[in-house]
């Protein structure tokens, strides 16, 4: 027959409590995780909209936030309509450093389901291009075929926001899908802020 200490049921009440606590821990783990990506994305928000504006004016409609896009609210084929014709590059990220977007004017072009890039007189890349709106984040994937006028085959998942004349891109160079629009020191992201371009 087991004998239990006064010492013995102390440890034991002590573990059960660590027990437990660790339990609910887990249970509320995938919350706290969610919360901390929130304020992550907004301390994100925040700095992009203080270095932006001397170049761009941010309307306060616009929200970077992952969950706050309806994923309903557009079709892909409007997605494809609203996405048609020049974008000027404004801002330029990528592995947590700041680039120079005014060095050269580099506008994206989409028409139809094809994309290029030109640097000031130059086509830069080239390539095709799908949307997934009902994503959420909304997501794209696009394929560029030729860089510097050299056949090439590159891959590349994003996701994207475009709301009226701003598209904000966040692509994925190392093969996954951004889950958020930032950038890591090593994360071989990129995120772009393009300005329609008014003929």
């Amino acid at each position: 027959m087991l004998r239990f200490t006064t010492r013995d049921i102390l440890w034991l009440t002590v573990v059960v409590a660590l027990l437990l606590a660790l339990w609910i821990d887990h249970r509320d783990l995938v919350a706290v995780r969610e919360h901390a990506v929130q304020l992550r994305q907004n301390l994100e928000i925040a700095r992009l909209r203080s270095e932006l504006s001397a170049k761009i004016t941010l309307p306060d409609s616009v929200d970077l936030l992952a969950a706050e896009v309806d994923p309903h609210s557009r079709t892909a084929r409007q997605e494809m309509q609203n996405i048609q014709g020049d974008w000027l590059l404004v801002y330029w990220r990528m592995n947590a450093k700041d680039l120079d977007a005014a060095k050269e004017k580099i506008v994206l072009t989409f028409t139809d389901n094809e994309f290029s890039v030109r640097i000031g007189d130059r086509l830069h890349e080239a390539g095709t291009f799908s949307l997934n709106p009902a994503a959420s984040p909304p997501a794209f994937d696009h394929t560029v075929t030729t860089i510097e006028g050299k056949p090439a085959e590159l891959r590349l998942p994003g996701i994207y926001l475009l709301r009226d004349d701003l598209l904000i891109v966040c692509v994925g160079y190392g093969g996954d899908r951004p889950k958020t629009f930032s950038t890591g020191a090593v994360s071989s992201e990129e995120l772009v802020i393009y300005r329609r371009l008014i003929k």
